[in-house]
């Protein structure tokens, strides 16, 4: 598995720590450049080690100390800076130099992917420390989870919705708990999340450290962290500012060449792996197939997916087996891949933080990246928002018509499919040659007109084909139709034999139709006669066999019993 490696900074930098309630603010300069020089643990080291980690990054370098020295924190901080490691490596430092079982620090993510990666983290940087860590998210096994929180694990990492379906069935012990971490407090804000967290944090101790953290900084954020913190230490590193080193460009373009938009910029960009992102499921699961017929290594991912496919999925874009994901916002938070060069925006996010935290997919840890968005007419009400925001780091292209550098690569590739049959090419006299960057017509579907054109091409096509020109055939292969021979008058109506019933149907439309309800009920009340009929017989006479009597052979019955009857009365 792959893992971020962090970049050195060089430069000594300025930063600011402000007490919220206080209201003090101090100016310190940080000379602190690599895990060294915190005074963390040789087993600690060990950890940062094996990841790869030697230089802090500037969220690091201003959270590690706060956190060491026992305060409560609301940190800031644009994605892929380091937040994991910001909190991760000072809990550890404390749980390892006192060690007790019990669940002594609970981290709440909103995603299973982000509790994935936070608990994965928390595993490799404290291997050689002895703390233990456990994660309890939706879609895994249940038995697993609550055996690992009956052990009393060191670090529990879970999502809210979960844990409070634990915590309802079995009783979770948070007794021992010292540390609270709400990592994207404000994605939980927006994911509806909040209720469930203040349920679970109202059985907890309330003496802990408490940890926020949050993409941004809004009014219902700040409410947040009164309720929860005391007297917390503010960090702010670029808030809603989009990760350096990405090079974003947007395209202007119609929305039924988008498809082929991608598939150009697949063939003229260097995509070692990419990640395309859409609005709904739905449209991610259609662009993933559509993509597939193309012979791109793809595969979708959203919420409706189940979680094993969700794991096997980044494993496999992890792995290099597939090169590119199709995803929802489930994937522009706290997924951590290295390598990713290229995302793409196939439908334009409808928040300027959410497009900050698509594009930060790629160029992390001081890499460099590319982030395209297709913009259609449809989406300027959205995009204005995101141009405002990037100002000239955002190149806006347009495509017009003649712009031949997205055909160049495509005319060959489609010379045979444009003339497959003569049919095709006496249909296509007269038009206009179409550029080969267009949606291919799906089976079933009307051809739709190209999107873009080359005007000579088209004149020198037009001229080809005059008024006194005659107009070739549709299909020239297809044989004329032969009219049918006229069938034979039908017999007068006098001549003309009787129409015969339909079957099951008598000629008598006043009785019940069969198999409807009310033939159902008269056949059921016809054998209800019958058995109280055989019931009244049995009773009159007990001799009689219990079958249905003939009615000859009723009769002989009858007679014989009346003689015997008379007999018996004359005697009387």
């Amino acid at each position: 598995m792959k893992f971020r490696i962090l970049g050195s900074y060089r430069k000594t930098t300025g930063l600011r720590l402000e007490d919220q309630h206080r209201g003090t603010t101090t100016n310190t300069i940080f000379k602190i450049l690599s895990f060294n020089d915190f005074n963390l643990s040789s087993d600690l080291l060990m950890g940062l080690s094996d990841m790869g980690f030697s230089k802090a990054t500037p969220i690091q370098i201003q959270a590690i100390p706060a956190v060491l020295e026992g305060k409560d924190l609301l940190a800031s901080a644009q994605t892929g800076t380091g937040k994991t490691a910001a909190f991760a490596v000072p809990l550890i430092e404390k749980l390892a130099a006192n060690k007790k079982n019990g669940i002594r620090a609970l981290i709440l993510a909103p995603t299973r992917e982000l509790a994935m990666q936070i608990d994965e983290q928390f595993w490799t940087i404290g291997y050689h420390t002895g703390v233990t860590t456990a994660s309890v998210y939706g879609g895994t096994d249940w038995g697993a989870q609550e055996q690992a929180i009956r052990d009393g694990v060191n670090v529990l990492v879970a999502t809210p919705g979960r844990l409070l379906d634990h915590i309802k069935v079995s009783n979770v012990d948070f007794s021992q708990l010292e540390f609270l971490v709400l990592d994207e407090a404000d994605r939980m804000l927006d994911m509806g999340f909040i209720p469930d967290v203040l349920t679970i944090i109202r059985r907890l101790p309330k003496k802990r450290q408490t940890l926020l953290f949050s993409a941004t900084l809004s009014d219902k954020i700040e409410g947040l962290a009164k309720e929860l913190t005391i007297n917390p230490v503010r960090i702010n590193i670029s808030s809603s500012v989009s990760a350096e080193g990405v090079d974003q460009r947007a395209y202007k373009v119609n929305d039924d060449a988008k498809l082929d938009l991608v598939l150009h910029l697949f063939d003229t960009e260097n995509v070692i792996s990419a990640i395309v992102f859409t609005a709904t499921k739905r449209g991610a699961d259609s662009l993933s197939r559509a993509l597939r017929k193309k012979s791109v290594k793809v595969a979708a991912m959203h919420g409706d997916r189940d979680q094993k496919e969700r794991e096997a999925t980044l494993g496999d874009f992890k792995a290099g087996r597939i090169n590119v994901i199709v995803a929802t916002d489930v994937m522009a938070r706290g997924i951590d891949i290295t390598g990713v060069s290229h995302v793409i925006n196939f439908d334009v996010p409808h928040d300027v933080d959410d497009y900050i935290h698509r594009i930060g997919r790629t160029a992390r840890a001081e890499m460099k990246g590319t982030a395209m968005t297709l913009v259609t007419r449809q989406d300027n009400r959205y995009f204005q928002q995101i141009k405002d925001k990037m100002g000239d780091r955002l190149k806006i292209i347009e495509l017009t018509g003649d712009q031949s550098s997205m055909s160049d690569n495509r005319d060959h590739q489609n010379d045979d499919q444009h003339s497959r049959s003569r049919g095709n090419q006496n249909r296509n006299q007269g038009r206009s040659r179409p550029n080969p960057v267009r949606k291919k017509p799906e089976l079933g579907s009307k051809p739709k007109a190209p999107e873009f054109q080359d005007k000579t091409k088209s004149d020198a096509g037009n001229s080809t084909s005059g008024p006194n020109q005659p107009q070739p055939r549709l299909n020239p292969e297809k044989p004329p139709i032969v009219p049918k021979k006229p069938s034979a008058p039908r017999p007068p109506a006098r001549n003309r034999p009787p129409v015969p019933p339909k079957r099951n149907q008598s000629r008598d439309s006043s009785g019940p139709k069969p198999g409807s309800k009310a033939d159902y009920n008269k056949k059921n009340q016809n054998d209800h006669e019958a058995r109280r009929y055989e019931r009244i017989q049995q009773v009159s006479n007990p001799f009689q066999e219990k079958k249905l009597v003939q009615p000859s052979e009723q009769k002989e019955k009858i007679g014989f019993w009346n003689k015997i009857k008379s007999v018996f009365g004359s005697e009387k």
